[in-house]
């Protein structure tokens, strides 16, 4: 079972329902065995607990249990992955580095790493300067960003470890901050995959003509090694 988070924020939610049809593609000639896919709506803020919208928590807290108790899934560890794209990809990463007993796998996807480090160096608070000094501010609460939850995890890493595939395309407006934060995980001792869809853009879409049955198979093949 895959757990998808959309990218954007509010009015984003319906966007990366058409990768149904390459995830049946994929199923349908055996490249991968059946999958159950859900997407997850973000709330307010995507998939960050901000105010009075708790995506992170509504998602960890109340949707896996409801999907668990309501269809034929494998419910532990063993049996869910986590993927996401854009702030879906930041969410991804905020979100397995938190919860690691939780999934098996998990693949942020263009993942906007850029303004994650500004929430990161600015003790919580994201002010994103490309949109200008007028930019809102959304405090996270210091410590709730993908470079301080991964330096948790790396203090306490979980056993056995969490698998994580960073997919991005080469001409993306998030690849070079991906690569910085790739050498920032490798400087902490997290092993990750990487997959890099040469030509595409900042568009899962193209990534999944692709490269997606790749991403898929990453998946595949280690919901078959934890119990």
């Amino acid at each position: 079972m895959v757990y998808y988070l959309h990218g954007g924020r509010p009015g984003n939610e319906s966007l990366s329902v058409g990768l149904a049809s390459p995830i049946h593609g994929a199923v349908k000639s055996g490249a991968v065995r059946p999958i159950i896919f859900v997407w997850v709506n973000g709330g307010k803020v995507s998939h960050y607990n901000y105010q009075d919208s708790n995506g992170e928590d509504v998602f960890v807290k109340e949707l896996i249990p409801y999907i668990d108790r309501t269809y034929r899934t494998v419910a532990h560890r063993g049996g869910r992955a986590l993927q996401g794209f854009s702030q879906g990809g930041r969410g991804t990463t905020r979100i397995m580095f938190k919860y690691p007993q939780l999934f098996a796998s998990a693949a942020p996807g263009g993942p906007g790493y850029a303004v994650e480090k500004l929430v990161y160096e600015n003790d919580g608070v994201e002010q994103d300067t490309r949109l200008g000094e007028n930019a809102p501010a959304l405090d996270f609460g210091k410590g709730n960003d993908a470079f301080s939850r991964a330096r948790d995890y790396a203090k306490q890493p979980f056993e056995p470890p969490l698998k994580v595939m960073v997919w991005v395309g080469n001409k993306g407006f998030n690849y070079e901050a991906t690569l910085e934060y790739l050498g920032f995980l490798y400087g902490l001792g997290i092993r990750v995959e990487r997959t890099v869809a040469p030509g595409v853009d900042h568009n899962p879409t193209a990534f999944y003509a692709a490269r997606g049955v790749e991403l898929l198979q990453f998946h595949d093949r280690h919901w078959r090694n934890i119990d």
